[in-house]
């Protein structure tokens, strides 16, 4: 507000303000996370949501290099190399008043499916609050750890641990049993402040 000096009055400024809303990305597939070699694909389910009356645009990224690695499909079927790998796909929704959000989701290709509890059992092993994996009977060979939405935080080929902040976790670790089999544990572990 400002006073105008020869009259005394004031003159006021109105200025109006819109705020469109950002969309949430995010999505599904089927399998959940991960597909083995012989059959290296996944369905999407695209859970994107935004304010009723907007439209979004989506801009898909696979992460694979010199094939089809990008998308502009609300739901896109992705299909993946028979190699074993790991691939974090991003989701780009945005909206007409450019507003944007992005989602990342790791999903595993994988050897072949190996049902943990007949290769690791849990009590074999256990889970630091630094993710150092303790007393396990396999040959360690790798650490993923992933944030609450999918993204990779840290991975390693060393059982060194890592400092994390107070929150839910994913992690998946890698060995090779007795004769010599890989075998994947995965799992989720809370994280509390000490």
């Amino acid at each position: 507000m400002a006073k105008n000096a020869s009259t005394g009055c004031e003159n006021s400024i109105q200025t109006q303000l819109t705020i469109f809303p950002k969309p949430i990305a995010i999505f599904t597939t089927t399998p959940k996370d991960s597909a083995t070699i012989d059959l290296p694909h996944f369905t999407v389910k695209n859970n994107s949501t935004i304010y009723p009356w907007e439209w979004l645009d989506y801009q898909w990224n696979f992460n694979l290099l010199g094939r089809a690695n990008l998308s502009i499909l609300s739901e896109p079927q992705i299909f993946y190399p028979d190699t074993v790998e790991t691939y974090t796909v991003q989701l780009a929704a945005n909206s007409s008043h450019n507003c944007a959000d992005t989602f990342y989701k790791n999903l595993f290709v994988i050897k072949k499916e190996i049902n943990h509890s007949n290769t690791i059992k849990k009590e074999q092993f256990t889970v630091t609050n630094k993710f150092k994996i303790l007393n396990n009977t396999e040959t360690f060979k790798m650490i993923q750890i992933f944030e609450t939405y999918g993204r990779l935080i840290f991975q390693s080929t060393q059982n060194n641990g890592i400092e994390v902040p107070a929150g839910v976790y994913h992690f998946q670790f890698s060995g090779t049993s007795a004769n010599g089999e890989l075998v994947n544990y995965r799992g989720k572990k809370i994280v509390l402040n000490e």
